[in-house]
């Protein structure tokens, strides 16, 4: 009986440096998935993310003599990267001021203006509000950008 005692604990021995073995490999796969995903990301932001952060878009009530009766916003975009821009889009969410609904449905705008370093361009927009009853006229209110696109010259 003995050799079958030593038998079957030499199995236990062989089973449990397997699953070691098996687990240390798992968490070796797992932390290199890991790097492989933020070397990714990194690769993505220093290509693109870096310049698109330096694309600014500022929104402000149009003064009557910068846009019509019609279009009461304002958008600015500025090119701050060392790329040559392509086309920029965004969404925006307005508003009045000390308030966090949106006033407006979802409002997209695409500015097609290619635009060298230091280079900005502007438009005039307008915004439907969210029950769809005409369009968002109020003055006192604030603009949040809740995406931005940007597309590089290659």
């Amino acid at each position: 009986m003995s050799s079958a005692n030593e038998t079957a604990e030499a199995i236990l021995i062989v089973i449990k440096r397997l699953l070691k073995w098996i687990l240390l490999s798992g968490v070796a796969i797992g932390v290199v998935i890991y790097l492989l995903v933020q070397i990714v990301e990194y690769w993505e932001w220093y290509t693109t993310g870096r310049h698109k952060e330096k694309v600014e878009i500022d929104f402000h009530v149009a003064k009557l003599n910068d846009c019509d009766k019609e279009y009461p916003y304002l958008y600015i975009v500025r090119n701050n990267s060392d790329k040559t821009i392509d086309e920029t889009e965004f969404t925006v969410e307005i508003r009045n001021k000390g308030y966090s609904s949106a006033l407006n449905s979802y409002t997209s705008i695409t500015e097609s203006k290619i635009l060298k370093q230091n280079e900005a361009t502007a438009g005039c927009f307008r915004a439907e509000r969210k029950d769809n009853n005409g369009y968002v006229i109020e003055k006192e209110v604030d603009f949040d950008v809740t995406y931005k696109g940007v597309k590089f010259k290659k």
